[in-house]
């Protein structure tokens, strides 16, 4: 239960699941969601065919539920190396690390793990919405509020003065109008799509028959949170994350049209730290990056760390201009399949880029590994 204290008796059961063609002859995809607080198992997930699947949700939510768990227990160095556990248990020979958002730091622990005390190490990690470190003192709050003012100034006229009226549309709170448009800022513009997906949800508001669709969403935005998740999020995100959080979905108020971001002290009571810097893991697996360059939740500057804080590893990047925090899954989907695919079999990702759908054309780095 806890790693490194072996006198510890206490434990608990831990699920996984086995999916996808668990005979095929290709590497298994391991696949470890977002949050913290997400799980993967009862999610549908955007994984090419043909791979066998590996499903993990972390201790503590989904199928691994355990409210009785401490919370030391949560720690993601925990949750790591239930994953290690997993994978060695399993005796995955040839498989690859797959981590969107909170799952790249994980997948970053699991790796580094694995590398260190013997293996099996992965294949490759594939790392989408990538977490390089903890953020500074409103950094998470920042790439969002340049991100909406962005999207404003594509709105119609009509359109903006809607959103700086008083009382907003629907009757919805201030509270509730930022966190729906806080959930629109993540996508970007999807594959074979022309216009950003923000942008499109809110002009909905100009067709009477879309508008029952904007209140119901909002509505779903702004739902009650599963315990569970509210407690992983809340323990992980203040201690590794982000200290400074206001919440977990009302960061801030639309008042006039703008975003301004609450004062209030979400982590209040909790002691923050260690707190997750990339740099320390010393990886040597081919580690894949895809970066949304419209991502407000883990901009560009953190994959960039990552990358260059990894000499050991071989390193590709691949930068979604218009992409949002699942370049990989939501703006390259056209192209993904094949991407994987070439990830699989070590093989150059150039030419099949310059085939996908998303316009203006993702951009590619290929960093080798450094000499000692």
């Amino acid at each position: 239960m806890y790693p490194g204290n072996e006198k510890s008796r206490a434990h608990f059961s831990y699920t996984y699941a086995v999916g996808g063609e668990p005979e095929a002859k290709r590497p298994w995809i391991v696949v470890l969601p977002g949050g913290p607080g997400q799980a993967s198992i009862p999610m549908p997930l955007a994984m090419p065919s043909g791979f066998p699947i590996l499903r993990i949700d972390p201790r503590g939510v989904g199928c691994n539920s355990e409210p009785k768990l401490p919370v030391k227990a949560l720690a993601s160095a925990f949750a790591a190396a239930d994953v290690a556990a997993v994978i060695r248990k399993e005796n995955l020979k040839s498989y690859i690390l797959y981590g969107a958002s909170y799952g790249t730091l994980l997948a970053t622990l699991v790796a580094e793990k694995l590398e260190q005390d013997g293996g099996p190490p992965p294949r490759a990690i594939v790392l989408e919405g990538v977490l390089g470190r903890a953020f500074e003192k409103d950094g998470y709050l920042k790439p969002t509020l340049a991100r909406w003012k962005a999207v404003r100034e594509q709105l119609r006229p009509e359109t903006r003065a809607e959103l700086s009226s008083s009382p907003l549309p629907f009757g919805a709170s201030s509270l509730h109008w930022a966190a729906y448009i806080s959930s629109l800022l993540y996508a970007g513009v999807p594959a074979g799509g022309t216009e950003d997906m923000a942008v499109d949800q809110l002009e909905r508001l100009r067709n009477p028959k879309l508008r029952p669709f904007v209140e119901k969403q909002i509505e779903r935005a702004v739902a009650a949170p599963d315990p569970d998740r509210l407690r992983i999020f809340r323990e992980v995100t203040c201690r590794e994350i982000a200290p400074d959080m206001r919440d977990l979905q009302f960061d801030y108020e639309l008042k006039e049209g703008v975003l301004i971001p609450r004062e209030t002290s979400f982590c209040q009571g909790i002691k923050p730290g260690p707190l997750y810097d990339s740099a320390k893991a010393k990886l040597k697996s081919p580690l894949y990056y895809f970066s949304g360059a419209l991502d407000p939740s883990t901009p560009p500057s953190e994959a960039r760390y990552h990358l260059e804080h990894q000499p050991s590893s071989s390193r590709t990047l691949v930068r979604v201009p218009r992409g949002g925090h699942l370049a990989l899954s939501l703006n390259l989907s056209d192209c993904a399949p094949a991407l994987w695919e070439a990830i699989a079999e070590g093989k150059p990702l150039k030419d099949l880029l310059a085939g996908c759908l998303a316009e203006p054309k993702p951009t590619l780095e290929s960093l080798l590994p450094e000499k000692d």
